[in-house]
């Protein structure tokens, strides 16, 4: 299998919850890489992206603007929107069942499902529309 690859915002390197995920994903075979800005998200390759993770909070809007920017042009990649604060409804659920974006505020929950999040992205990757004129 291969190694799972999730970005997020260097802005969110040092924040709490971040730095716990990464030390709880360090023991797990997956890359963990941090990007400048937004137009860096939009810039990588596709193939080198699984899950991006993303922190809301309240007190700055930059997640938001990537969550808006992510979803119109890498719609097939999933979002996690990670928190401590979140209060998601039992650590961690998806937001709708056609969206690829989860919440969490567990991190051994959220660990526990990286390879489901991942997979969630490779089903929207495998959608075909057909079209009958």
């Amino acid at each position: 299998m291969k190694k799972l690859k999730i970005v997020s915002p260097i802005s969110t390197k040092n924040s709490d919850s971040i730095e716990l995920i990464t030390m709880s994903l360090q023991n797990l075979d997956l890359d963990l890489y941090f990007f400048l800005d937004t137009n860096d998200l939009l810039n990588m390759d596709k193939k080198d992206l699984d899950i991006i993770l993303l922190e809301p909070d309240m007190n700055s809007w930059q997640w938001l603007n990537i969550l808006i920017k992510a979803n119109q042009i890498l719609h097939e990649i999933p979002v996690v929107l990670f928190s401590l604060e979140a209060n998601a409804e039992n650590g961690f659920f998806r937001l709708s069942d056609d969206a690829s974006i989860f919440l969490s505020d567990d991190v051994k929950l959220l660990t526990e499902n990286l390879n489901y999040i991942a997979k969630t992205g490779e089903t929207i990757k495998k959608e075909v529309l057909f079209v009958d004129d």
